[in-house]
């Protein structure tokens, strides 16, 4: 499947199924951007989604903007809580990777975030899962994202 504005490519497991707009926004709201793409198995509320945004005048490196990234989450995602960053060279391209777990209105939940950056945009691909699902859902999404084929 192609992924951020047709610029990379991911193998989605079996049991996704594209998200509706509703979908979409009874996850992310109505007020916020929605995701480019979002896939979902709907019986587990797991997700993959992606975004892609334009840089606007932004030129810190591609390992300050995840601390950026990092400060702003501590800051605005209720219960924050960093669980690990890591970089990943993909096809000579870096691509940064954030864990953390945050509070919902049900459950804690656990979001890997993948983060790739072009002269112009930034691209995000993040997966998310009930807290107590991730021994399940976590070598899923590491899977995708060390499968994420550039170009």
């Amino acid at each position: 499947m192609k992924i951020w504005e047709e610029k990379a490519e991911i193998q989605l497991p079996e049991g996704f199924e594209e998200a509706t707009v509703g979908e979409k926004r009874k996850t992310y709201g109505m007020g916020k951007k929605l995701p480019d793409k979002m896939y979902i198995v709907r019986d587990k509320h797991v997700i993959i989604s992606t975004f892609s945004q334009e840089l606007k005048e932004q030129k810190e490196s591609n390992i300050e903007l995840v601390k950026t990234l990092n400060y702003l989450y501590t800051r605005t995602v209720p219960g924050y809580k960093n669980i690990g960053t890591y970089r990943k060279n993909i096809d000579g391209q870096e691509i940064y990777v954030i864990q953390y777990t945050s509070y919902a209105q049900e459950d804690d939940i656990y979001t890997i975030l993948a983060i790739w950056r072009t002269e112009e945009e930034i691209h995000l691909l993040s997966g998310v899962c009930r807290y107590e699902e991730i021994p399940q859902w976590h070598p899923v999404f590491r899977s995708v994202i060390e499968g994420i084929k550039i170009g």
